[in-house]
Parts: C-alpha cells; sequence; structure tokens
C-alpha cells in the first residue's frame, strides 16, 4: 500500500512530465545543427538554423525564435529585450550601441564548444567613444544552443571604464 504522501509525489512527478512533454513536443527537436544563415534588414540582422533564430535590431536589441511546426514563435517582447550592459565612460553613461559595420558569418570553425559557426557584429555607442565586438556562436554539436560573446574597448583618449 502506498502512503498518500507518496502517492502525491508520484503524482506530482508524473504531472511535471506530463507538462515538460507537451511544452517540449511541439518544437523542432534537432539531432545535429545546421548550417546558419545570415540576413541583413533595415539595419539589422537575423541569424537562423532551421529551429533557432536570433534577431537584432540597428541598436542591438535581440529577439529570440524557436521554430514550432512551420512558424516561429517567441517569448521575446516586441522590441527586442533591453541591453543588460551597463557602462560609464570617464563617468559618463554609455548606453546607447548601434551596428557600426556589416555582420559577418563564418562557418566551420573551431571554437572551445567544438566545430560552429560564428557571426560577427561591429558596433560603437552614440558618442564613438567605445567599440562593442558581438559574436554568436553556434555550436554544431549543442543545436539548441547559442553562445553571445561580447567585447568591450575604450576609443578614448582616458582608457578608464567603469562595467
Amino acid at each position: 500500500m502506498v502512503s498518500p504522501g507518496r502517492r502525491r509525489w508520484r503524482l506530482g512527478l508524473m504531472g511535471c512530465l506530463v507538462v515538460g512533454s507537451i511544452w517540449v513536443w511541439p518544437f523542432a527537436q534537432p539531432t545535429a545543427a545546421d548550417e546558419v544563415a545570415l540576413l541583413t534588414h533595415q539595419g539589422g540582422f537575423r541569424a537562423e538554423t532551421s529551429h533557432l533564430a536570433i534577431q537584432s535590431s540597428t541598436n542591438l536589441q535581440l529577439r529570440v525564435f524557436l521554430k514550432k511546426q512551420s512558424g516561429w514563435v517567441t517569448l521575446s517582447p516586441g522590441q527586442g529585450l533591453p541591453s543588460c550592459t551597463s557602462v560609464k565612460i570617464e563617468g559618463q553613461p554609455a548606453i546607447s550601441f548601434a551596428i557600426s559595420g556589416s555582420p559577418s558569418l563564418q562557418q566551420g570553425i573551431d571554437s572551445q564548444y567544438g566545430e560552429a559557426d560564428q557571426v560577427s557584429v561591429p558596433a560603437t555607442d552614440s558618442a564613438h567613444r567605445m567599440s562593442l565586438s558581438l559574436r554568436l556562436i553556434f555550436p554544431r554539436d549543442l543545436p539548441n544552443v547559442v553562445v553571445l560573446e561580447s567585447r568591450l574597448k575604450s576609443l578614448a583618449s582616458s582608457p578608464a571604464l567603469t562595467i
């Protein structure tokens, strides 16, 4: 005979598994990542595989999309996710970055995550005191993962930065 406490625990576990299956099941479940396609639009870009997409506006607000059956779905807000970086140069905030060149795509590179495709995006702040290099790495062995790396460089005469 199973005690009522154990029965509730088992029912709770089964409920979690069912809810998890319903959430995951409708989305594409790739076994290996395919190549990344890079599309540019209105000063921004979209990097996508057959099941995952990252879209950026000119001012680097990102949106994440997942393939569900034959369409794309997102939980990101319509205007994109706000920047999570707060930077000061010489005591003044530098919060407004914009893409300053063409995004580039390198396919089949060696990365610390194994073979991957990489999108590189150059950007500068509105006063041209700082450059930002954004890299999106799509590891081939991890098809549901995108690694974002950023590097900041001071373009001002004083190299003092506060992050």
